[in-house]
């Protein structure tokens, strides 16, 4: 049965009462016939308000999005390095066209504009105000609370705009939370202040000195450019900013002893699909080449230029066209904002995977990437997928008995997708204890319905929440922090989110289980030892038992596995413990500034909602955020003790498999030296025969070969008396092959004739299997004789006992002996 609940766009499962995205609705999953009545249906009344109200919008943003993708394809067209995909687009829907026999429709051109990167991204804008109704928000921004957005280039760039600004009371209680989605960290601090972009101290030696701003205090190097890990030529993943939390002054020529701002940078992981965090890959080389060849250069490579011509149907081109100018849409400003700040010297943090957040020295990780545990647990291995016959191409061999039905392990073959963990990075600041900025990235594309978006579950948060639970912005901090820590091990974030944990202990799982078998494996093979050791007391070939043992490559194979599940939880333990430090770092920096003298005790737990009504509300503010920063560190803490347990399992796993390759050697060894004990034996058996053959053979060969040469009669040849012929046929070459032959081709021929050897071809044996039954034969003739020659002795001893019984007469002393009668002694 369906969980209609958990049923979403491009599902195959009926969902038309659970459309969450109207525009993936429209394009994936109704066909295009149903497509205007669809619209028509959304125009129509219901009578209900509420209804069509909700209508309207779902009808809005279908238009919205569809002249969206149209200005995206008409942009890339004019791309340098992206018009390729509409150019395949267009000739595979051309020649689809010309095999169906239907005439292609001209894509209308949509409106001429050129394509602003900071005006198609978007920052999120949470304002805290409180009114009648609640959180409000802000008038003309899109969205309601905590919802609202706004364009980068309205926030950032318009001079006209203030919605950053402080304002003019710096003291304001009014909480703020502003997340910025791309690189533009200057910007946003000095727009912030109301100052200039602080310019970057280079080793030039300036005319004057710079002047000192709220906005250079909080960007000084030691809190910004000093925390930047590598350089322009160094590789993207290299590039990354430290972890760090500090409290920073923002007051310039004053000495400031209680800061009350916040620097913060922290690695937090995440996930993505493979083939978006390949076509990046590709994307951050091309940038890379071109910064050092200053040209630009094709982003496709061979290989992906044979996968797309893999299709010899016009269709499947043109489907596979589509997609892929799909992708490129869905991409291209993901695309444009690396290419814009890709060659700048400013902190940027590109995504990274966990190889490439560890293994930062290394110029390309590509097979580390594609050898992750995640990326072998969601990926359909090869031998998976149901292939046709040889012979015809229309019969599936696994396919019969479906009767026309759909192939439900196919269906969900089709539905996996690759997926990958990544390590992206948080920078936050906290201004003036009232207003937060953030900065992190998110998965490439568009991915709206993804519940597993980080800021999408910090909004989600904090909607659940009453009017009352948040008292600081600094608690907002937590709630950021909780996020990104725990966003990545929370099991209840959607259906295309890699559970991480699942996957390593199932990774673990497969490979005790095979190790397990390869143990039982070994077993049966010193069985097998054992029983043909008790069996021969003579030379045994042991080869097929020997062979196994020496073959290790199933068990280095599981070696590998295993090191490679720990070396991923080893670095994934590494970033979890920064985690926990950036946590803890961050609760002292914001003690600091709730109780700058240490009065309050700093562990109190209580109640919230028993706040005595009496405290001041210092003291309740920083009680609040004791009570929730002990909750957060619990659950970081928490993070880091299941993935220590998950390597403490994976660890164990490790040494089973260590032992068992160590106790197939021994046994390899031993059943080597065994056999080459009973070789030794047998060499010296042979060789004591040898030497009494050859002593027998000194002795009597000589004397054989004269008396052979002259005991020849030459009488009994020719009649005559000549002592010289048999000479003549002893030492005559000629001679003798003559004879010979004649009697090797008429013996020949007789039994051939009288079939006998056609026998031999029928009872032919070969000689090592003769050789292994004359052995078994003879162990089995011996040891019967010795259990006869046993039992026969223990019965004539049985025998013997009776009678010296009978025959002791009374007196006899002990000790003595007594005849039989059959001349046998016994003691009596």
């Amino acid at each position: 049965m369906v969980d209609r609940s958990r049923v979403s766009c491009l599902r195959v499962d009926e969902h038309h009462e659970n459309v969450r995205n109207p525009l993936v609705h429209y394009l994936g999953c109704l066909k295009v016939a149903e497509r205007k009545e669809f619209l028509s249906k959304l125009e129509l009344k219901s009578g209900c308000e509420e209804n069509d109200r909700i209508r309207e919008d779902c009808k809005k943003s279908i238009e919205k999005g569809l002249r969206r993708l149209q200005f995206l394809r008409d942009t890339l067209s004019k791309d340098e390095f992206d018009r390729n995909l509409v150019e395949s687009v267009k000739t595979a829907g051309r020649e689809w066209a010309e095999v169906m026999g239907r005439t292609k429709n001209a894509t209308k051109p949509g409106p001429k504009a050129d394509y602003k990167l900071e005006s198609d991204m978007s920052a999120y804008v949470m304002d805290f105000s409180m009114t009648d109704n609640g959180h409000d928000g802000i008038p003309g921004l899109l969205g309601t609370f905590p919802d609202q957005k706004v364009t980068i280039q309205r926030l950032l760039y318009d001079d006209n705009e203030s919605l950053l600004s402080r304002g003019k009371d710096p003291k304001s209680q009014k909480m703020r939370y502003f997340h910025i989605p791309s690189n533009n960290m200057e910007k946003a601090v000095s727009k912030y202040f109301g100052d200039e972009e602080p310019r970057p101290i280079t080793n030039h030696r300036l005319v004057e000195a710079p002047q000192q701003t709220p906005a250079s205090m909080i960007l000084q190097d030691r809190y910004w450019r000093g925390h930047l890990h590598g350089s322009s030529d160094s590789p993207p993943h290299a590039r990354y900013m430290a972890a760090m939390c500090d409290t920073v002054s923002s007051k310039p020529g004053e000495t400031d002893l209680e800061p009350n701002n916040i620097v913060l940078f922290m690695p937090f992981l995440h996930w993505e699909t493979s083939r978006k965090r390949k076509q990046f890959a590709e994307e951050t080389s091309r940038l890379v080449e071109q910064a050092k060849k200053k040209r630009a250069e094709d982003i496709k490579d061979e290989k992906e230029r044979r996968r797309r011509e893999r299709g010899n149907a016009p269709t499947d081109r043109y489907l596979r066209a589509a997609a892929d100018l799909y992708e490129g849409i869905t991409t291209y400003r993901d695309k444009k904002l690396l290419r814009k700040y890709f060659s700048t010297e400013s902190p940027i943090h590109p995504r990274r995977t966990l190889d490439q957040a560890f293994y930062w020295t290394l110029r390309s990780t590509e097979k580390r990437d594609r050898d992750q545990v995640v990326f072998r647990g969601t990926t359909t291995r090869y031998d998976d997928w149901h292939r046709c016959s040889k012979e015809d191409s229309k019969h599936w061999p696994d396919h019969d008995g479906l009767k026309g039905e759909d192939c439900q392990v196919c269906l969900a073959n089709i539905k996996r997708v690759s997926r990958v963990v990544m390590v992206d990075q948080l920078w936050m600041w906290v201004l003036d204890e009232r207003t937060i900025i953030t900065c992190f990235s998110k998965r490439y594309g568009q991915n709206k319905q993804d519940s597993s978006g980080v800021h999408k579950s910090i909004r989600r948060r904090v909607e659940m929440m009453g009017p009352d639970a948040m008292r600081t912005v600094f608690e907002l901090g937590l709630i950021i922090l909780d996020e990104c820590t725990s966003t990545f091990f929370n099991r209840a974030t959607g259906t295309e989110q890699p559970r991480v944990t699942d996957e390593f202990s199932k990774a673990t799982g497969n490979i005790m289980d095979k190790q397990t078998s390869a143990f039982n494996m070994i077993v049966a093979l010193m069985e097998e030892k054992h029983i043909r050791y008790l069996q021969s007391q003579n030379y045994v070939d042991t080869t097929d038992l020997f062979a196994p043992l020496l073959d290790i490559n199933y068990e280095a194979k599981l070696e590998r596995e295993i090191v490679d599940v720990i070396e991923e939880l080893d670095i994934m333990l590494y970033i979890a413990n920064i985690h926990a430090d950036t946590v803890k770092s961050y609760i002292d920096q914001v003690d600091h500034i709730l109780n700058p003298g240490g009065e309050l005790p700093r562990c109190r737990r209580r109640n919230r909602g028993k706040m005595e009504s009496h405290e001041p509300p210092n003291e309740k503010d920083y009680y609040s955020f004791t009570i929730k920063a002990l909750e957060c560190q619990d659950r970081v803490n928490s993070h880091v003790k299941d993935l220590e347990t998950l390597r403490k399992r994976a660890k164990n796993v490790a040494e089973d498999v260590a032992r068992t390759v160590s106790m197939k050697q021994q046994q390899a060894s031993v059943i080597q030296a065994w056999q080459s004990v009973r070789q030794s034996d047998e060499t010296i058996k042979q060789g004591r025969s040898i030497i009494v053959f050859t002593l027998a053979t000194i002795i009597f060969l000589p004397l054989s070969f004269i008396t052979s040469i002259f005991g020849m009669n030459s009488y009994e040849w020719s009649g005559s008396n000549d002592s010289n012929q048999p000479l003549f046929f002893a030492f005559s070459h000629w001679a003798r092959t003559l004879i010979w032959s004649i009697y090797k081709k008429n013996t020949t021929k007789f039994l051939v004739f009288l079939g006998i050897y056609d026998l031999c071809f029928e009872y032919k044996k070969d000689s090592k299997k003769l050789m292994k039954d004359v052995l078994k034969y003879t162990d089995r003739t011996k040891m019967e004789a010795k259990e006869a020659w046993l039992k026969k002795r223990e019965e004539k001893r049985q025998g013997a006992s009776t009678v010296t019984s009978m025959n002791q007469t009374p007196g006899t002393p002990k000790g003595s002996f007594r005849n039989d009668g059959v001349g046998q002694w016994y003691n009596v």
